[in-house]
């Protein structure tokens, strides 16, 4: 599937099961394809532009779809809308993302090459809302930039890059309170205290992450946020 219907029809799924499907080059999905409580099994997305509304909103939480054993290679997922939608066991290779997943479910997934701004959440900010199913993901092979996680993110159930930039830190918001409480009464550093109110929101109820992976060479970030979190791995926290 390539092009739009050259007679203007559009197309629309509900309901369906779509199996081996190949999607190529559609960068004007939205125009001319929907689809609502769908499963894509065994499917190929190549080179497209998935600004697509794939999830559930609010008025219709029965409309997410569902990916499986799918493979996406150099998609562009900035826009796609996918709350509540499930992937499991797929690939996505050298896509482009900028994208925050507050309620996907992400199951066994494989992630290739560049992964730029991807924020998971743990759980949606919303009243009642399941926890999100993070699972037995694979990032040992994605060189991570920017990456986010909040709401409890099950950092140990997933694979991350080995390496000696990728760094696993424990208790943060301890580590957080911690620095602030030091940076405050000594006055050593005025920049890093600033930043690290800056992110101080990270310790509001719905957004924290015990656990972090965070990537201490990351160049979407400047110096300041390096140092902050090189003081933050370096607190020391009574045992318990």
């Amino acid at each position: 599937m390539r092009k739009r219907p050259r007679d203007g029809v559009q197309w629309r799924f509900d309901g369906r099961r779509l199996e081996g499907v190949r999607f190529e080059r559609i960068k004007d999905g939205p125009d001319w394809l929907s689809f609502r409580d769908c499963d894509f099994v065994d499917s190929e997305f190549v080179d497209c532009r998935l600004d697509w509304y794939l999830g559930s909103p609010l008025p219709d939480p029965d409309a997410a779809s569902r990916f499986t054993r799918c493979v996406f290679t150099r998609c562009d997922l900035r826009r796609v809308f996918a709350r509540r939608v499930r992937f499991e066991d797929c690939t996505f290779d050298s896509c482009r993302w900028n994208a925050h997943f507050f309620a996907v479910d992400l199951v066994r997934n494989r992630f290739i090459g560049t992964v730029d701004s991807l924020s998971l959440w743990g759980r949606e900010d919303e009243p009642g809302a399941p926890r999100n199913v993070i699972i037995g993901n694979d990032f040992s092979r994605a060189d991570l930039l920017g990456m986010g996680l909040s709401a409890e993110v099950p950092v140990d159930d997933q694979l991350w890059p080995r390496d000696e930039h990728h760094v696993r830190v424990d208790r943060v918001p301890d580590r957080m309170r911690a620095l602030r409480s030091r940076l405050e009464q000594d006055g050593s550093d005025p920049e890093l205290l600033r930043w690290l109110e800056f992110y101080w929101v990270d310790l509001e109820p719905a957004n924290v992450q015990s656990t972090k992976v965070v990537r201490l060479d990351d160049p979407l970030m400047d110096g300041t946020w390096r140092r902050m979190w090189r003081a933050l791995i370096a607190v020391e926290l009574p045992d318990g």
